[in-house]
């Protein structure tokens, strides 16, 4: 398994809904709006490392990452970089938490060195078996797809094999347990990091049921 970093990066989610706190399932509501709030900060108590079982945990029932627009945390993994980017392949189950708040991979990370803003790719899943593709810059969180249900994606508890491939020049294939998902296209994401990423809903039932997210790097 990669090394890994002793912290994370805390993103804070501008979580879009509509009416009230009742959730429509056939109409799967997704954070899908803008990153906003407190912007980038750096955090290193929400993900831990067993070592026995070669994972990386995500694991909070502070409510104050759930008030009141909800959080994302990424993990970045230490010397994952890839000038340029090939492939990147994790291994994520949650067991806890909210079915509709997401958690995957972060990849192509980088740095602007002009604006200094940071970059990065990302797929979530959710448990109800929702994936969604999407690019971080700065603040702004642009879905490539809307949230698209996958037979091919396990529920509560079930590991789950992400797998991002470069195809070509700006066109990548997601993967997920072994099954060819789509194609994507972002030009301007050669390479860079990667890491893992978490979703805090703002419908959590904290403090009595906890997000709990495992992470392991094939």
């Amino acid at each position: 398994m990669a090394d890994v970093k002793g912290w994370c990066i805390f993103i804070a989610f501008a979580v879009l809904f509509s009416g009230c706190q009742f959730i429509d399932t056939s109409k799967p509501t997704g954070w899908d709006g803008n990153l906003g709030g407190d912007g980038v900060q750096v955090d290193s108590t929400l993900f831990s490392e067993d070592e026995t079982a070669g994972e990386i945990i995500f694991e909070t029932n502070d409510e104050q990452y759930s008030d009141p627009y909800g959080s994302s945390f990424w993990y970045p993994v230490e010397n994952s970089d890839q000038q340029p980017f090939t492939e990147w392949t994790v291994s994520a189950a949650k067991s806890s938490g909210n079915r509709n708040a997401g958690f995957g991979i972060v990849f192509c990370h980088s740095v602007d060195e002009d604006s200094g803003e940071e970059r990065m790719l990302s797929v979530m899943i959710r448990t109800d078996r929702y994936y969604q593709i999407a690019s971080i810059i700065g603040t702004e969180y642009a879905p490539n797809t809307s949230w698209t249900q996958s037979s091919a994606i396990y529920g509560t508890g079930l590991f789950n094999e992400l797998r991002v491939q470069r195809a070509s020049d700006g066109i990548f294939t997601l993967y997920i347990n072994d099954q060819e998902i789509t194609d994507f296209e972002y030009s301007g994401f050669s390479g860079g990091s990667q890491g893992y990423l978490v979703v805090v809903s703002p419908l959590e039932d904290f403090p009595d049921v906890p997000v709990n997210v495992s992470f392991k790097t094939e």
